[in-house]
């Protein structure tokens, strides 16, 4: 069992991130919520604690590409896995060459949660 982590979950429908962060709280994961990709952006240059961005891929204002794209000049290492309804055949591809670290379909399981926090703050 991983110690409790400090994640940030881009999400704009309200209805996903009360899912996603009841499953975060149940192992003591400690949640924040960006409404849009622009607010993620801001969260992360000004808290500088967060071990993990949850980011959704279609999301107003600045979508889960760009802002991946900027908080990665800000924390080149802060973890930051994609999650997307919109899963094609070759979407898990395009989301890890465009420099996300991990892949989460949408519905998202808990196993699959867990399993890719799990492995990617073992790296």
């Amino acid at each position: 069992m991983l110690s409790p982590l400090r994640i940030l979950v881009a999400e704009d429908e309200d209805t996903n991130f009360l899912y996603i962060s009841a499953l975060l709280t149940r192992f003591n994961h400690c949640v924040f919520r960006a409404v849009n990709g622009k607010e993620a952006v801001e969260f992360v240059k000004e808290e500088n604690n967060i071990d993990l961005v949850l980011m959704d891929i279609k999301m107003p204002i600045l979508n889960g590409y760009d802002a991946l794209r900027l908080i990665k000049k800000i924390r080149p290492f802060l973890p930051v896995v994609a999650q997307t309804a919109y899963a094609l055949s070759d979407d898990e591809q395009n989301i890890r060459a465009a420099g996300f670290d991990g892949y989460l379909p949408k519905p998202i399981m808990k196993n699959q949660l867990v399993g890719i926090i799990d492995s990617i703050i073992k790296h």
